[in-house]
């Protein structure tokens, strides 16, 4: 080196960007983050692009800019102190570290400011909600129940009549463009959360009734009739996120990991236990009060969500609470308990139930026995196809 630099004359700052460029001096901090930190990867997937990630990933790529003005100075540092230099080469190879110094902390600066700009915009970004809620607004009913059983109740045969679903197939075009890694964590579950009820609701519109024998097409009356011989309806493709095809069960389990219970009060699969499905899109800005919401509107129906017998001391509950045990037992969620999990679902009951209920269940949690409401699969249908039902 010192052989090298007493033959040519002092380096400019351009002579030792090449090498300070080349990949492996460039990119080691990606190199790395994959040995030491598999899960996180470079590219995110539907399942859940977390904040955590989008973070790595650009404190990753802000070292670059800084690792590169590191080099530098050090190189030219090691040039100077190598080379015997006069006193006016000396002054003029500082003045070149200098100006070397001032452009590399202005290109640090800027692609902080750029890098600082990207992550919050990615934050804001929000995913048009309008065509779903003209859906609800249009074709759900509140205040009807089906075999004595309140619920808010979706006119299919009106969304079967041609140009009537036209929303409902503007939202479902723009979901497959969607691409997720773009948006915040409360508004890719507000997607997902939001995709799974419409694609509940398009399975029940586009299969108005099933062929039987080869001659006969009869009306469904639950969503489980859509089911095919050997795959269960929920296991059957369902709709396009961002490009690519789910079913319910993957859209669900997509949602589920973000390890929020109140998920379950929010995805609906036609039925008539179901949760209700709510009057208003899940929005990223509002997700958190919309949850809550949802879960006290399912946990006040006692005719499917929460039912207490003080004189049996019985608490009857949804059978969901029995299936998602472990979800809502040991999930951890940053707004729930403290972001601790629950431990049990009389627990997570508690947290959620009425006024009057909750009073008698403090007073008597050693003792409460639970039991389940045996699940109704009858459409949540306001027209023919499902089960007579009654308005109030």
């Amino acid at each position: 080196l010192r052989g090298l630099l007493q033959l040519r004359p002092p380096p400019s700052p351009s002579f030792l960007l090449p090498p300070l460029l080349s990949p492996p001096l460039l990119l080691p901090s990606f190199s790395r983050a994959h040995k030491r930190d598999p899960p996180l990867r470079l590219s995110c997937h539907i399942h859940r692009c977390s904040q955590r990630q989008r973070t790595h990933l650009q404190s990753e790529t802000a070292h670059l800019p800084f690792s590169l003005f590191m080099r530098s100075c050090l190189a030219l540092h090691l040039m100077i102190m190598l080379r015997p230099l006069s006193g006016s080469a000396r002054s003029r190879s500082l003045s070149s570290l200098l100006a070397a110094s001032v452009v590399l902390l202005l290109l640090v600066a800027h692609t902080s400011a750029h890098t600082s700009a990207t992550a919050s915009a990615d934050k804001q970004k929000t995913f048009d909600q309008s065509a779903w809620q003209e859906v609800l607004d249009t074709y759900l009913h509140l205040g009807t129940s089906i075999s004595d059983i309140p619920l808010y109740a979706v006119d299919y045969e009106q969304l079967r009549r041609g140009d009537d679903d036209d929303a409902l197939h503007d939202y479902l075009s723009a979901l497959k463009s969607v691409d997720l890694s773009q948006y915040s964590d409360d508004e890719q579950l507000a997607v997902l959360m939001n995709a799974y009820n419409a694609f509940a609701v398009e399975m029940v519109r586009s299969h108005p009734c099933k062929m039987l024998f080869g001659k006969i097409c009869w009306p469904i009356t639950s969503i489980r009739s859509i089911s095919g011989f050997f795959t269960a309806v929920w296991d059957l493709k369902a709709g396009n996120i961002g490009g690519t095809e789910y079913s319910l069960d993957e859209v669900e389990t997509n949602g589920r990991a973000f390890t929020d219970p109140r998920i379950h009060a929010c995805v609906v699969c036609a039925s008539v236990s179901c949760p209700n499905l709510q009057p208003f899109a899940f929005t990223g800005s509002d997700v958190e009060h919309q949850k809550n919401q949802s879960m006290i509107n399912f946990l006040a129906n006692t005719k499917k969500g929460l039912k207490l017998d003080e004189d049996t001391n019985t608490l009857t509950l949804s059978s969901i609470f029995l299936w998602y045990q472990s979800d809502f037992e040991t999930f951890e969620f940053p707004t729930l308990n403290n972001g601790k999990p629950f431990g049990s679902v009389l627990s997570f009951v508690m947290a959620f139930c009425p006024d009057d209920v909750l009073t008698y269940l403090e007073a008597h949690e050693d003792d409460i026995k639970l039991e389940y409401f045996d699940y109704n699969w009858h459409l949540n249908a306001l027209a023919a196809t499902g089960p007579p039902s009654t308005y109030t």
